[in-house]
Formats: C-alpha cells, sequence, structure tokens
C-alpha cells in the first residue's frame, strides 16, 4: 500500500489557504472603494461599495489624470466632506449615489449619465468649472444642491450645457446657470426658494419642455421665481409647464424673462406658461405660437409683454390651426403689450375653449396694432377697458368677436386704422370703434352675428369712409350710430 506524503499535501493546503486569503482581499478591495485609485490618462475606475473622504476630503479625485470614466455602481456610495467626485476632462456614469458639499466638479468637459443620485449638501450638485467649459449631462435619476443643480462656476464666458432631463434636477437658487443652455425635459427642473431661477443663461437658452404626455416642469414657485432667464430664449416646443411665482401667497414671478436689453424671445407652445407678475417678457422682438389647447396666463400687469420692440403672435402657422388662449385678468391688467412697438396679432378658435385673449384693462395693447386675422375672441373686461388699443395705426381684420364689456370702454381704439369687419365688434355701454384721425372701416354680414358694430355709439372718428352691407347701431340712449367730423358712405 502507497503512503501518503504528508508534507506534499500540507504544502497543498497552505496553498489553498493563501488563494482563498488572497481572492476574499481582492473581493474586499473591490467591494468598498474607487479603483484604480490613482489612475493614469483615460483609465477608467470602477466605485463600489462605499467610499468616504479616499481623497482628503473629496469621495474620489481622479486629477491629475485626464480623461478617465468614473463607472459608480448600482447601490454604490461614494461621498466627500468637500466633494463627491472631481474630475478633468472625464465621464461619469453614476448609478449609485454621489455626495458632498458639492456633489461632482467636473473641470474643462465633462460628460455625465445619471440614473442615481447626486447631492451637493451645502452647494453645488455639479460644478462645470473653467471659462468655456462644457458638461453633456444625461440625467433619468436625481440632482439636487442647496444653492445650484448645475452650475457653471464663477468663469461663466463661454461656458456651456447640454442637458436631457427625464428626471428631477433641483435647488434653492439659481437650478441651472451658464453662458449658453440647451435643454429637453421631460422631468423637471425647479427652484425652491424666494428669488430663484430655474434655468438661467448670460448668452441663450433653447428648451424643448414635455413629451406630449403631460410631464415636463420647468418651475420657480417661489416668490420673484423666475422659471427661465436668459437674453436669447428659444423655446421649440412646451407641451408642459413653465411657471415663476405661482406659490401661494407669492405677489411676483415670472416664467419667461428675456428683458435684458436686446433681449429676444421665439416660443412656440402648447402646454401652460404662466406666472404671478408677467408670463412672457421681453426688450426686444417677441414672437409667439400658442397653439390648440396652449395657455399663457398671468396673474400680474402682463400676460404678453415687449418693452422696446415688436410682438408676433400666431403668425405664419398651418391653415386650419388654432390657437390658445392669453390672459391677464387682475385689474388693470393687458394681455398682449407692445407700448413702443407693433403688436402683430392672429387669434384662431371658436372662443370658448380656443382662440381667447382676454385682459381687464385691454386685450392687445401697442404703439402700432395689426390683427391679422380673428376668429376666435379679443375681449377687455374691465371698466374703462379697450379690448384693442393703438397709440397710432390700428389695422384689424375680423371675422370673430372684438368686444369691451366694461362701462365706458372701446372695442378698438386707434388714432387712424383700416377695420375690415365681417364678425362682431362691441362695447357694452362705450363705443365700437373710436378713433381722432382717419378710419376705413368694412363692414359686411348679415348684421346679426356678422357685420355687427355696435356700442352706446358705434363708430366715432375724425373722418371715417365706412362701406357697411351689415349693421351699425347705437344702443345708448342718445346714441350715434356713426359720429365722425367727415363722413364718406356706402351701403351694398
Amino acid at each position: 500500500m502507497k503512503r501518503l506524503d504528508s508534507s506534499k499535501f500540507s504544502i497543498r493546503i497552505a496553498a489553498a489557504l493563501v488563494s482563498s486569503v488572497s481572492l476574499l482581499a481582492i473581493e474586499r478591495a473591490h467591494a468598498d472603494g474607487c479603483a484604480p485609485a490613482a489612475p493614469a490618462n483615460n483609465d477608467t475606475v470602477t466605485c463600489s461599495g462605499t467610499t468616504t473622504n479616499q481623497n482628503v476630503n473629496v469621495g474620489f479625485n481622479s486629477d491629475p489624470a485626464t480623461g478617465v470614466t468614473i463607472n459608480v455602481q448600482t447601490g454604490a456610495t461614494v461621498s466627500g466632506t468637500a466633494g463627491g467626485i472631481n474630475t478633468t476632462n472625464g465621464a461619469i456614469d453614476n448609478q449609485g449615489a454621489i455626495t458632498g458639499a458639492t456633489g461632482v466638479q467636473g473641470n474643462g468637459t465633462l460628460t455625465l449619465t445619471n440614473s442615481g443620485a447626486i447631492t451637493g449638501t451645502t452647494n453645488i450638485g455639479i460644478v462645470s468649472s473653467g471659462a468655456g467649459s462644457h458638461a453633456t449631462v444625461t440625467n433619468s435619476g436625481t440632482i439636487s444642491g442647496a444653492n445650484s443643480g448645475i452650475f457653471a462656476g464663477l468663469l461663466n464666458t463661454g461656458t456651456s450645457l447640454v442637458l436631457t432631463n427625464t428626471g428631477s434636477v433641483s435647488a434653492g437658487g439659481t437650478t441651472i446657470d451658464f453662458d449658453t443652455v440647451n435643454a429637453t425635459n421631460s422631468g423637471t427642473i425647479e427652484s425652491t426658494n424666494a428669488n430663484g431661477i430655474a434655468i438661467k443663461a448670460t448668452g441663450s437658452v433653447t428648451v424643448s419642455n414635455g413629451d406630449g404626455a403631460g410631464n415636463g416642469v420647468i418651475r420657480a414657485d417661489g416668490q420673484a421665481g423666475i422659471a427661465i432667464q436668459a437674453k436669447t430664449v428659444v423655446v421649440t416646443g412646451n407641451t408642459g409647464v413653465i411657471e415663476g411665482g405661482i406659490g401661494t401667497g407669492n405677489t411676483a414671478g415670472v416664467a419667461i424673462d428675456a428683458s435684458a436689453a436686446g433681449g429676444t424671445a421665439d416660443i412656440t407652445t402648447s402646454g401652460l406658461i404662466q406666472a404671478r407678475t408677467v408670463a412672457i417678457v421681453t426688450d426686444g422682438l417677441l414672437t409667439l405660437k400658442n397653439l390648440g389647447t396652449g395657455q399663457v396666463n398671468s396673474g400680474g400687469a402682463f400676460a404678453v409683454q415687449s418693452i422696446n420692440g415688436d410682438i408676433s403672435l400666431n403668425q405664419n402657422i398651418a391653415p386650419g390651426t388654432t390657437t390658445g388662449t392669453i390672459s391677464a385678468i387682475a385689474p388693470g391688467a393687458i394681455a398682449i403689450s407692445a407700448a413702443n412697438g407693433t403688436a402683430t396679432v392672429a387669434n384662431f378658435g371658436d372662443g370658448n375653449l380656443s382662440g381667447i385673449i382676454t385682459g381687464n384693462n385691454a386685450a392687445i395693447a401697442g404703439k402700432n396694432v395689426v390683427v391679422t386675422g380673428n376668429t376666435g375672441l379679443i375681449e377687455a373686461t374691465g371698466s374703462g377697458g379697450v379690448a384693442i388699443s393703438a397709440d397710432s395705426n390700428a389695422d384689424v381684420s375680423n371675422s370673430g368677436t372684438i368686444q369691451a364689456q366694461g362701462a365706458g370702454s372701446v372695442a378698438v381704439l386707434g388714432t387712424n386704422g383700416t377695420i375690415d369687419n365681417k364678425g362682431v365688434i362691441q362695447a357694452v355701454g362705450g363705443i365700437g370703434i373710436f378713433g381722432a384721425g382717419v378710419f376705413v372701416v368694412g363692414n359686411n354680414g348679415n348684421g346679426v352675428t356678422t357685420g355687427l358694430i355696435t356700442g352706446a355709439v358705434g363708430i366715432s372718428g375724425g373722418n371715417v369712409a365706412l362701406q357697411n352691407s351689415g349693421r351699425v347701431e347705437a344702443t345708448g340712449a342718445i346714441g350715434v350710430a356713426v359720429n365722425a367730423g367727415s363722413e364718406r358712405f356706402e351701403f351694398r
């Protein structure tokens, strides 16, 4: 019988034990921490388990290497007293949790995909720092910061952010702040504190908001909150909600603010844009397409305002397209205001659920007003209100209803004007059409539901040329149908 060599057996057992211990050590090394701990340029780092202050007071710092890809695994936590992760020209895929006073600092170019949570506990969620820095962020998780959510840092010039958000980005102060922002949002971007801004850019903001299924919210609902602020704002589409200052008890707030000198906005919406003070404001040109069930509402002075420029509303839209509602119903409020420019307006709908422009003091006011077409309702509801008010020229094409409902009101007011009416122009207790200069009026229809101009005084002007196949009437006790210094009538 062959005897077992006990010395060789002992060696094998010892080797097996060493191997087991080594494997256990490797598993533990991979279970907690980010490895490799000192990556070379363009390395890939994996963070698993719990990593705390691995690099002094930062959860993980890939510097001085550049181009490093950092993968935070599902269930993993990377945290640091000052910062969660720091990287230069790097990429981060976070499926776990990154936490620090600042969650992530990316120097130069940062590419970040987040399906977990990134938290800046006392400062910022994500910083993309350095002049000219660029961040591309795809978020389906949560990004939050006490002060800011995604921030370009103090050297803002030339910085840019491309954000695709289906999750949540939030902060107490300015949630997103870069020189240029391009955001596609079907999640939530919000600022929660007073004077907060949800999206801010020194230069331009381009936003697509909503997925057509009721998702997509950009809001700053604290006192004096602003949802979007930039010198140039472009909303390529909105089927969701953009709102500012809507919180209970607030007295101020703006949804879209391009009021900086020379500021412009080009907005297409079929969703909701609302604010406590002004829904949309620019310094210069304001172009708005408010389509379908779109609503632009203000609880304050203006719904749509250009301070020094022109307004183009619902121009160059497809035939048969209905337009939405624009309203400013607070006392003295104006729905559409271009005080130093021309408001060019089209309004299409049934006047009940679509095609509605309503203001307390005025529906449309401008230095000049051009209504290229109206099949819906344009109205002023307040006492002394004016549905269409032009300091100079009022040129109106109407086949819907233009009305002023309060005492002493006027439906259409201008110094001079050209009116083509195939609908109803009426002022309850006021004047249907009023101007001190020259008015050329065509009024054609059955005189009941079409081709009707009515008021305590129907038409009052310095010089009136009227072509009429409908009805012009005075409803006042001592009213006058047409009152003018010079009149020319043509009846058909």
